[in-house]
């Protein structure tokens, strides 16, 4: 799969080599480079054709056209943001659908949910130094609500930055806890993961999706309309804060 080779260029190559400026270029860029030739992708990496071509090859490409097709596919499979209102139907109509369907998937979620799980993330939130939370995108806001409510606990609470490009030195005795409902900023991304499993320190990862790689422990949010994982995760995180609150 393309992503697994740019995953293994970015894993091969330092950070500082021309291999892994480029391979994170194009990870960066999968939804550009469809419309893009090949003249366009080595002048925004500031290198030659000749150079783009060689790194292509390095990846197991033949030629620039197998790259974009690769592109046009991945695009095709990314989900469209989630459309939550019916056209054709009233709006009173729309308001209780929605109202019905949140209420269904966070009562499905609740049933289903490994408690243990999420009274192991509690006690360890508790035990740690700091804690550290990384979120992009849509779940970036629960993020900050997280961070927020964390911190009426005394905690030294960071809210990491979306590419982590700032310094952080959390250690064994501190937390990161990432939060990713499907998982696509880490597959668009691949470069942010290898980040964020760079760190040695206790991780957890929550997220709706099982399918995600990710080194560490984890806690997998069952939904059954996964239009409605927002509403799921917020649901959790509400819970995680009050098992918090019953342990202390």
């Amino acid at each position: 799969m393309m992503i697994d080779r740019l995953n293994k260029s970015l894993h091969e190559n330092a950070p500082t080599t021309k291999s892994y400026v480029m391979t994170e270029f194009i990870c960066e860029h999968l939804f550009d480079i469809p419309s893009w030739t090949i003249k366009d992708l080595a002048s925004q990496c500031g290198v030659s054709e000749e150079e783009m071509k060689e790194h292509l090859k390095g990846l197991g490409y033949e030629d620039y056209n197998n790259l974009k097709k690769d592109c046009k596919e991945y695009v095709k499979s990314v989900p469209e943001r989630r459309v939550l209102f019916t056209p054709g139907i009233s709006l009173s109509e729309n308001i209780e659908n929605m109202t019905n369907n949140v209420i269904k998937n966070i009562q499905f979620s609740t049933d289903h949910l490994g408690q243990d799980q999420l009274r192991k993330i509690a006690r360890d939130v508790i035990r740690s130094k700091r804690i550290f939370i990384f979120a992009q995108g849509y779940t970036r806001p629960l993020a900050h609500l997280l961070r927020t409510e964390l911190m009426l606990y005394g905690k030294e609470v960071i809210l990491m930055d979306q590419d982590l490009q700032e310094s952080y030195n959390p250690d064994r005795n501190d937390i990161m806890i990432v939060l990713s409902i499907i998982g696509q900023a880490f597959v668009m991304h691949p470069s942010i993961k290898i980040k964020a499993e760079s760190y040695r320190t206790n991780r957890w990862l929550i997220t709706c999706n099982e399918d995600i790689d990710f080194e560490g422990k984890r806690l997998v949010l069952p939904v059954q309309d996964r239009d409605y994982s927002e509403f799921v995760m917020k649901h959790v995180l509400d819970l995680l804060l009050a098992f918090i609150q019953e342990d202390e």
